[in-house]
């Protein structure tokens, strides 16, 4: 493209014109002299002269058409400065022939961006929104014109940016009646249902009469087909929006609620001024045409070791700090990055020696956000107080690179640490401050990955290439140290999903009191080893719901991570009974991919074990990140704790070892509500103070914030005389440890100096030692059944049937596998059984067969007074018991969800 700083002027292309035809003429006039004066014949002379004019001929006209050319063009390009830009009637034309044939799917975005706004709208007596029967109609918008500049200084030749007018009129023939005929023009509009808090929902129907606006666009071009991979729009600025609304019922007409007319008005032109620049939205092109994004959104895993924090003696007593505890978040939005310390009862030096992370992607070092570290003092009551924060820019801890537009372009490949050490949370200086906060910042980037071979540059010599060869296969190849990563979950849509038939389900488990003939309102839950991560947005009376949901965790170990995806039926004034859900594990969805740094897999996956039927399609992608945890660091949050056997040994002080008979012990959980398992002293080993093959069995929600307790009693009289304590994020999964517990002086779990600090305690303690044979289970197991927040998740489905139907099943095959040896069945039976028994081994041993023994079916009352009531009791509990129990408790571990907004 030519330069402006080039133009050439008209008087300067006329100028060499003639310059050009002196220069023939005087060659001409030189050769015609040099052929007379050597004497040469007429007919050589005529033949020079046509030859020259020939020349002159050719040569000028294509001079001339060149300078033309390029005169045209310095015009042309300086009209993309000064025009109003360039009609496109055809454009318009091919639009009108083709709008109908476009895929509705491809406005769905635009459709829950409608229904988002109003929902935000809504007034509290409205409960939910929902829009469906998208139809774009039979009228067609006009492009006015359309401006394509050159790119500026800065910007990236790669890049087209562009202004485009537009303009919408429903014809005059389309006027809004519910008698329009076929061949009628119709406007674009939607079916808009709107549930208040009591009474059947009220369907509206929304209908674009006008709409005026000017939207720059931005292409972002590319070297394989279709050669642009993203589009991003944005309106200068808010576009004129006209809309008509009116009943889809003879008996109840909607127009005489102003508040709801406003709300369906409204909500359609806050859905275009969200899109008014700086604000944009992005279209990935190659993924509406079969391609895919190669990549997660996030660049990398932050990992912050919150150690301690010190106040100074002065400030507590001036601000009444107790309880305290830190999160952790980004700034630009702290509601989805949120995660928190077990709360400690410490005002003065806490210490939670814990490990809490965020994902960083690229709009947060855009939206200049800071990874933000926070100390508070927690209250039952009010809002919980914070002592002080102390932040990071983004930028600086992935040590990005921008461009003059601000868009990153690159950032740290290798982890690092960003910072270690002690920091004010005042914002005086350390020296200064009197509140500060020990811990450790480090940033873990994702692969790179692999784009194929990039052409070099000429001038690079073949050493130089080879070298940057190996440095990219260096990067490409994963450490097998490196076994967390960050996992991308796209939760597209559900299917025919419906309330089941109690006369089609297979299981009396499975029975339930609700109408087969209801329609749904459903909503998606996603479990990343049973721990709730994210929840999408209802879809009312919709059973066949688009959510396009998104959503991006850091997941510590690939090769045990489960996924569980539920899907939930809202009620007004009830639990969400489950649908129906599907777990599996993450390795195996990606099973032919091991070899691959990145993985992606997308699939319907089929929902069971719940009240209905249905299906829904997941889009997952995984990237591994360069960080390296300890094992028990890489295991699940939610488990089941297997206490086998505690033997006591070495005891002294308080504890004596003649008084076997009378010594008692007690497990318990520092968590709440209390969970407590008590040993006898007759239950006691006949050689030692033992008990071994007790199979204890405790359920875990807040594994890496809790602790398993040994209390230890002599005597008939008195309390506790010894106590241990173990920290559960000591212990890794799957796989048996012999726990060493020193026994110091007796403690309550309950007590504020047991809840000062995460240290560990000695083993070798001054009452003596105890050995624990444990081992943690990860996931949900049927002693999870016993609380009241499983429950209420949980509501009409059985997470275990299949292994119930499993353990039963080879229970069956094992006892009759045992009957007359001399039969040739019986010896076939019996070689089938020894099988399934080696093979069951690690999913039904006798560990398994007891939990599931342990199993509390929670049935769900038929009569809906009761299940409404039930409701309401939820939310006196819930509220009661967080004043009542401790801040390390099952409704507190809850606000960390992350739900669609």
């Amino acid at each position: 493209m030519i330069d402006r700083r080039e133009k050439i002027e008209p008087a300067k292309l006329a100028q060499r014109l003639e310059f050009s035809a002196f220069a023939f003429i005087a060659t001409s006039c030189g050769i015609c002299f040099l052929l007379g004066k050597f004497s040469f014949g007429l007919i050589v002379t005529i033949a020079v002269v046509i030859i020259t004019g020939a020349a002159y001929w050719i040569f000028g006209t294509l001079s001339k058409k060149t300078l033309i050319w390029k005169e045209s063009n310095e015009d042309n390009t300086e009209s993309l400065y000064t025009s109003e830009g360039e009609s496109v009637e055809w454009l318009n034309f091919m639009m009108e022939k083709i709008w109908r044939s476009i895929d509705q799917d491809f406005f769905t975005a635009i459709q829950s961006m409608i229904e988002d706004n109003i929902q935000s709208l809504a007034p509290s007596f409205i409960k939910a929104i929902s829009i469906y029967d998208l139809d774009i109609g039979s009228q067609a918008p006009r492009i006015q014109s359309i401006r394509v500049f050159p790119p500026l200084p800065g910007r990236s030749e790669e890049s087209i940016f562009g202004e485009v007018s537009f303009s919408f009129h429903q014809h005059p023939a389309a006027s809004f009646s519910q008698e329009r005929g076929r061949i009628e023009p119709t406007p674009p509009g939607v079916s808009i249902g709107i549930q208040a808090a009591s009474g059947p929902p009220i369907s509206v129907r929304g209908e674009l009469t006008a709409l005026f606006g000017k939207m720059r666009f931005k292409l972002l071009t590319g070297p394989d087909l279709p050669f642009v991979s993203k589009l991003i729009v944005a309106f200068t600025t808010p576009p004129t929006v006209e809309t008509a609304v009116m009943p889809l019922s003879n008996q109840f007409n909607i127009m005489h609620i102003p508040t709801l007319k406003m709300l369906v008005n409204q909500g359609i032109r806050m859905g275009m001024a969200d899109l008014v620049d700086p604000k944009s939205m992005t279209i990935d092109v190659l993924e509406l045409m079969g391609g895919s994004a190669n990549d997660t959104l996030a660049l990398g895993v932050v990992c912050v070791e919150i150690r301690g924090a010190e106040c100074d003696p002065s400030i507590v007593r001036v601000k009444e700090i107790e309880d305290s505890y830190a999160t952790l978040w980004l700034s630009n939005q702290p509601k989805r990055t949120m995660s928190t310390t077990r709360v400690l009862t410490n005002d003065k030096d806490p210490r939670w020696n814990e490990r809490l992370f965020v994902l960083i992607n690229r709009d947060d070092i855009s939206a200049d956000g800071n990874v933000d570290i926070r100390v508070w003092d927690a209250d039952k009551v009010k809002y919980d107080d914070m002592w002080g924060a102390f932040s990071i820019p983004a930028r600086e801890i992935v040590q990005s690179k921008m461009d003059q537009l601000g868009n990153v372009t690159g950032w740290c490949q290798q982890e690092h640490v960003a910072f270690d050490g002690w920091a004010p949370l005042d914002g005086k200086s350390l020296e200064e401050c009197k509140i500060k906060i020990n811990c450790k910042v480090t940033f873990h980037p994702k692969y790179p990955t692999p784009k194929g071979d990039v052409v070099q540059q000429e001038t690079e010599t073949e050493s130089v290439k080879k070298k940057h060869k190996e440095e990219e296969e260096e990067k490409r190849e994963v450490d097998s140290q490196h076994k967390g990563g960050i996992l991308s979950c796209f939760i597209r849509q559900g299917m025919d999903l419906q309330i089941g038939d109690l006369e089609l389900l297979a299981d009396d488990d499975l029975s339930h009191p609700y109408n087969p003939n209801q329609v749904v309102s459903p909503y998606a839950c996603l479990y990343l080893n049973d721990s709730k991560v994210f929840q999408t947005r209802s879809k009312l009376r919709n059973p066949s719901p688009h959510w396009n949901a998104v959503s991006e965790h850091f997941i510590r170990d690939f090769d045990s991570t489960t996924i569980r995806i539920s899907v939930k039926n809202s009620v007004e004034l009830e639990r969400d009974p489950v649908i129906g859900f599907k777990v599996f594990n993450l390795a195996d969805l990606f099973e032919d991919k091991e070899n691959s740094p990145y993985k992606e897999g997308q699939a319907w996956f089929v929902l069971e074990n719940g009240i209905g039927f249905g299906k829904v399609l997941v889009t997952l992608k995984y990237k591994p990140v360069r960080l390296t945890l300890p094992r028990q660091l890489q295991g699940s949050k939610v488990g089941t704790l297997i206490v086998d056997s505690i033997i006591l040994e070495k005891l002294c002080g308080t504890l004596s070892p003649s008084r076997k008979s009378v010594t008692r012990a007690t497990l318990s959980l520092n968590v709440d509500p209390a969970i407590e398992k008590h040993l006898k002293a007759k239950d006691q080993e006949p050689d030692e103070i033992s008990w071994t093959d007790k199979h204890l069995f405790f359920p875990l929600i807040m594994r890496y914030r809790s602790a398993i307790y040994l209390h230890v009693s002599q005597g008939s009289m008195g309390g506790h005389k010894a106590t241990g304590r173990i920290w559960l994020k000591e212990i890794a999964d799957n796989e048996w440890q012999d726990v060493h517990v020193g026994l110091h002086k007796p403690l309550s779990e309950h007590t504020k100096e047991a809840n000062r600090n995460e240290d560990a305690w000695d083993v070798e303690g001054e009452n003596g030692q105890a050995i624990l044979r444990v081992k943690i289970m990860p996931g949900f197991s049927p002693v999870h059944t016993h609380l009241s927040s499983f429950n209420m998740d949980m509501v009409g489905a059985d997470p275990f049937h299949n292994e119930k139907m499993k353990v039963k099943a080879q229970e069956w095959v094992r006892d009759h596998g045992q009957g007359d040896a001399n039969a040739e069945e019986t010896d076939e039976s019996q070689a089938s059984t020894s099988t399934v028994v080696s093979d069951r081994e690690d999913s039904a041993d006798e560990y398994t067969r007891e939990m599931y023994g342990l199993n509390k079916n929670s049935k769900v009352s038929k009569y809906r007074v009761l299940r409404k009531v039930e409701w309401g009791t939820d939310l006196v509990k819930q509220r009661i018991d967080t004043i009542r129990e401790g801040f390390n408790s099952e409704a507190r571990n809850n606000r960390t969800v992350n739900k669609e907004v």
